[in-house]
């Protein structure tokens, strides 16, 4: 396997674990690489999500601080035993009430970020 600067190990976590987890599946688990959904609180906090692989469900960590587009690996549950890639994408509420509205209008101006 050639290693890509571009993406993070996922580190595989215990089904067992106290944590708690929340299934989802990738784009295509017949492929070598998917999407995972992630809320914007497991973007900021990170978060543990249980993903579809072509070699079965694993449980990967989301590092806290991911952006929409990070990629992350899971070495050895791609086809063949290659590495699977999954790309993170951030899914915001489609009808947020007023209260959320201000706190994430608080949070911006508390966290400025330029990143354009």
């Amino acid at each position: 396997t050639i290693a890509d600067p571009n993406v993070d190990d996922a580190p595989l976590k215990s089904p067992d674990s106290d944590q708690s987890t929340h299934r989802q599946p990738s784009d295509s688990p017949s492929s070598n690489d998917g999407t995972v959904k992630i809320t914007f609180p497991e973007a900021v906090l990170g978060g543990r999500v249980t993903v579809k692989t072509p070699d079965g469900e694993v449980v990967i960590s989301i590092p806290s601080g991911s952006s929409s587009g990070r990629r992350l690996r899971i070495r050895g549950k791609g086809l063949n035993g290659a590495d699977y890639i999954v790309t993170l994408q951030i899914v915001i509420p489609p009808d947020l009430d007023g209260r959320s509205i201000e706190l994430v209008r608080e949070f911006a101006e508390r966290n400025p970020l330029s990143p354009r």
